[in-house]
């Protein structure tokens, strides 16, 4: 009773629950399988080892839901070796003593003594449910690596968006200046005579529509910030401040796609390969529950050594007895409960497969639909590139016509805010099609290039669907 009452059952303090919820120590046992999949910046020709590297790391390290992911690993691992312990037997070690023949529990010797007991899985019962438990665990360890994928994929996204959210607040302030000089020109000419009063309210207006959308993209850069500083484990307060240039964006050469990427390129897919492992998982649930149905035998074993001194009939008992038995029960009639049990796990089989099926149709619609976007963006691209080089040419040779008389500030100013827009479209389109080959690699599970060409191997159940 005393040892009883040194229970703690005193909930953990507000404090205590923080610094639990705040490790960034991640299992190390399976990494190098979700490495695989993971988003790589040399596949978008980024420096393998620079910022976006760093930031991939540390995502890893200390996001708070991929830590959530790994827990879910380690408990089913030892869900495993739970469902596994039931195929072996279980020994018991037991010692008694009473000072009478008559206890609270009836007839009770004094004495000490070890018992073996072993169920005999005649039906695969047991062997259907570590089946299912090795199958969810490799489920969940495929969720894992996914939910490691996604994470790389958004946080390469997050830092492109900082990067063109960084380039594009530079171009607005340069508009908004632009405009402020167009407005001062205007005003100018209505001093003169040259303008009217509506001409200047409405360079007024300009001016203050340009500024809205100076201030809608300095929100739209704390936005990105904070987002990437979630992803990457931090306080959100929209502080982080990157290295990365955006010119380095428009620079990229992605390599081209392979014509006729191969379909089993999906089968690397750790999504798919949860899917798949979940299908197997109450594919067993169902076996385990049908053979719950049928009889089952349990051997016993014994040894022990007892004191017959208190009892009355001691002389018809040994001080040692080896003790042998063996039981078979069949469930002939419980109501229908181990019936309605396999009724639902046959249910549960084909809602995994139906699952399962869900998960293969919308994988093969994000690759089609990154493949597309790949094509569409990359063909924009070239059209707005072009553009920005004529409005940049515009400006030069507008800039030569004032020098000669033929052009005046307002003009040269109006073409410069025309080239100033048409990089913005520029850094748009091409921030996206990166982002796009991001979720591409993604939707692929990988890379699309040779095997071998990042220099890595797969993991054998991530490679082996």
């Amino acid at each position: 009773m005393s040892l009883g009452g040194c229970a703690d059952l005193t909930a953990p303090t507000a404090q205590a629950a923080y610094e639990a919820a705040m490790p960034v120590t991640l299992p190390a046992n399976w990494s190098s399988a979700a490495d695989n999949a993971v988003f790589r910046p040399e596949w978008l020709g980024f420096d393998a080892s620079g910022e976006l590297r760093g930031l991939l790391d540390e995502a890893f390290a200390q996001n708070p839901d991929l830590r959530v992911a790994a827990t879910r690993v380690e408990q089913t691992r030892l869900q495993v070796q739970l469902a596994g312990a039931a195929l072996l037997p279980s020994v018991n070690v037991t010692a008694k003593w009473s000072n009478s023949l008559v206890s609270a529990d009836a007839l009770n010797l004094s004495g000490v003594g070890a018992s073996a007991s072993w169920e005999i899985d005649l039906w695969g019962a047991t062997r259907a449910g570590v089946n299912a438990s090795d199958a969810r665990y490799r489920s969940v360890e495929a969720a894992y690596v996914y939910a490691r994928a996604s994470l790389g994929a958004a946080t390469a996204k997050a830092w492109l968006l900082n990067l063109q959210a960084s380039r594009q607040l530079e171009l607005m302030g340069a508009i908004e200046q632009s405009s402020q000089r167009q407005r001062d020109i205007v005003l100018a000419r209505n001093e003169i005579g040259k303008a009217s009063g509506i001409d200047s309210a409405q360079a007024q207006a300009g001016v203050d529509a340009v500024h809205e959308q100076w201030l809608a993209a300095a929100q739209a850069r704390q936005a990105a910030q904070r987002a990437l500083e979630l992803l990457l484990g931090r306080y959100p307060q929209a502080q982080i401040e990157l290295a990365g240039e955006a010119s380095s964006l428009l620079a990229t050469q992605l390599p081209a796609v392979p014509a006729g990427v191969p379909l089993d390129v999906l089968e690397r897919r750790p999504d798919l390969i949860a899917s798949r492992k979940a299908f197997e998982a109450a594919f067993f649930g169902a076996q385990q529950a049908k053979a719950a149905r049928l009889p089952n035998l349990t051997l016993t074993a014994g040894a022990a050594y007892l004191d017959t001194s208190a009892a009355m009939f001691q002389g018809a008992l040994d001080s040692a007895v080896f003790p042998l038995g063996a039981k078979i029960s069949w469930p002939l009639f419980d109501g229908g409960r181990r019936q309605t049990q396999f009724e639902i796990s046959t249910l549960q089989q084909s809602e995994a497969a139906a699952k399962y099926a869900a998960a293969i149709q919308r994988a093969l619609g994000e690759v089609e639909n990154a493949l597309a976007a790949e094509r569409q963006l990359a063909q924009r691209g070239t059209a707005l590139a072009s553009q920005e080089r004529e409005t940049s040419r515009v400006v030069g040779l507008a800039q030569v016509q004032q020098e000669v008389g033929q052009v005046d500030a307002y003009g040269v100013l109006d073409r410069q805010i025309t080239a100033y827009r048409a990089q913005l479209a520029l850094l748009q389109i091409e921030t996206a099609r990166l982002t796009a080959r991001v979720d591409l690699h993604l939707a692929l599970g990988g890379t699309f290039f040779t095997e071998g060409a990042d220099g890595s191997a797969r993991d054998e159940e991530v490679a082996a669907h």
